[in-house]
């Protein structure tokens, strides 16, 4: 009965998030992937005619928004809706797999408790790779954890064959497939026997979508750019501000959260040394979990959404805590037990306060802005922009589709400058889209875009090439 209450308001909790897709602002990570995918809507070769860092498998999902509502800003929302069965797979994974573990009334618990995480909530409404990485990570997980034949040669493929998925939607999902790998062989040693077995299943599994992913990238003659972007420069990607962006947001999702996060140390003892939980099932969940947190410190930039992947395991550990200390107190003194039950209800609830900030930070203008542009320009006309992503559903004007700051200090300043300068020369530029990334562009950037570009009346940092807006036209003349 508890388990089933719990599961019922993770239920309204879930559905309490649909009308919030509408109105919350967006991130400028949703329209780079949406941008991306618009350009492979129209015929563009990814990693060959535009940029991108991240693997295309985000994109490619994304076309069925684009098929679905065409050049329309419904296409934002579709595509937002679009994350949700990947979020209610998040929640049915860790339901299933926090069961297996630990019994149906930690599963729900748990449920319940990644019901109210607010980095969850703001980070899983958002149109990102992350969403789809966590869930077909958990189904890796599943597959060794939970499977009812987890012994079974077939479950080591099956995980490898996820794992594979998730890394495809995003790569940061290599340090699970490290964790995976030291837990399968402490499990073999601890059965004095090497799991050569298992790690061959296991690597059968991944290759089979990596090698199918290899061959269509050849196919399409974008294998090699592909390794250049994805691969080549996100490794040099610089690390100067890894720890205070891991103490922001920790720090803040510390004060949302206070109990789970509290209760994740002790809930993971506890779990370590059960004797009802098998010794297969907590060797790889901690084992994972610990993996995950080693993989947020190596990170460049550990922003709220690296943290999808671990919180499922933090939110099955809290949960398992609960669940044995309220135990000990029912058996202890009944009315005791109601006291502290309901203080965990009371801190467990209490971070659904911080919804009433997503509600007020409202997508308005953003809409308003992506509209404005849209009036003022024809179809081909290309639109320069760093990183406000606001000029949907037009060229962009450069390679780069997106620079911001990071990007912009890890390429070639001097390449870069002769790149953007023939850019912005070219006729077919109509518009500039200016924000704080523009500091970072080479001076002689900066000097052309403020002798060619002038400021719109309504918006000062829209800019329009010079002679192109006219005032009484409200256009180009």
């Amino acid at each position: 009965m508890p388990a089933d209450v719990m599961l019922l308001a993770s239920l309204v909790l879930f559905m309490a998030r649909v009308p919030l897709l509408f109105v919350r602002k967006f991130d400028q990570d949703e329209f780079e992937h949406i941008h991306a995918a618009w350009n492979i809507f129209r015929g563009q070769v990814m990693y060959v005619d535009f940029f991108e860092h991240h693997p295309p498998l985000i994109h490619y999902l994304l076309q069925l928004p684009l098929y679905m509502t065409g050049e329309s800003l419904s296409t934002l929302f579709v595509s937002r809706m679009l994350m949700l069965p990947f979020v209610a797979g998040i929640f049915w994974l860790t339901y299933l797999i926090a069961r297996s573990v630990c019994g149906s009334l930690v599963g729900a618990l748990s449920v319940l408790l990644l019901s109210t995480m607010i980095m969850f909530w703001e980070k899983s409404l958002e149109v990102r790779p992350d969403v789809p990485m966590t869930f077909f990570w958990l189904l890796a997980l599943h597959a060794l954890v939970a499977s009812r034949h987890r012994g079974e040669l077939a479950a080591y493929i099956r995980s490898g064959m996820c794992l594979a998925l998730s890394m495809l939607f995003l790569p940061k999902c290599i340090f699970g497939y490290f964790a995976l790998v030291i837990g399968i062989c402490v499990l073999g040693r601890f059965k004095s026997q090497w799991p050569w077995r298992q790690l061959v299943m296991f690597h059968l599994g991944i290759l089979i979508p990596t090698v199918v992913f290899v061959i269509w990238m050849l196919v399409r003659g974008s294998l090699y750019d592909f390794w250049c972007t994805t691969i080549l420069l996100n490794a040099q990607m610089g690390a100067d501000l890894r720890y205070p962006i891991l103490v922001k947001y920790l720090t803040q999702s510390l004060i949302q959260n206070q109990l789970f996060w509290a209760a994740m140390i002790p809930g993971v003892l506890l779990l370590i040394g059960s004797r009802n939980v098998s010794a297969d099932q907590k060797t790889i969940l901690v084992f994972s979990l610990c993996g995950l947190l080693v993989g947020l410190w190596f990170n460049p930039a550990p922003n709220r959404q690296y943290y999808l992947l671990f919180i499922p395991i933090v939110s099955i550990g809290t949960s398992f805590f609960g669940v044995v200390v309220l135990a000990a107190v029912f058996r202890w003194r009944r009315i005791a037990g109601v006291l502290l039950g309901g203080v965990v209800v009371l801190f467990m609830l209490l971070p659904l306060r911080h919804l009433k900030e997503q509600y007020a930070d409202r997508n308005t203008v953003q809409l308003e802005v992506i509209r404005y542009v849209l009036e003022r320009t024809g179809p081909a006309d290309a639109v320069f922009d760093c990183w406000t992503g606001l000029y949907l559903f037009r060229p962009n004007a450069s390679y780069y589709h997106f620079l911001n700051w990071d990007l912009i200090e890890v390429l070639d300043n001097q390449a870069l400058r002769d790149v953007l300068l023939e850019d912005l020369a070219d006729e077919s530029c109509r518009v500039v889209i200016r924000d704080r990334h523009h500091q970072f562009l080479h001076p002689d950037v900066r000097r052309v875009i403020a002798e060619c570009f002038v400021p719109s009346p309504e918006f000062k940092y829209i800019l329009f090439r010079d002679g192109d807006f006219d005032l009484n036209h409200n256009g180009r003349p």
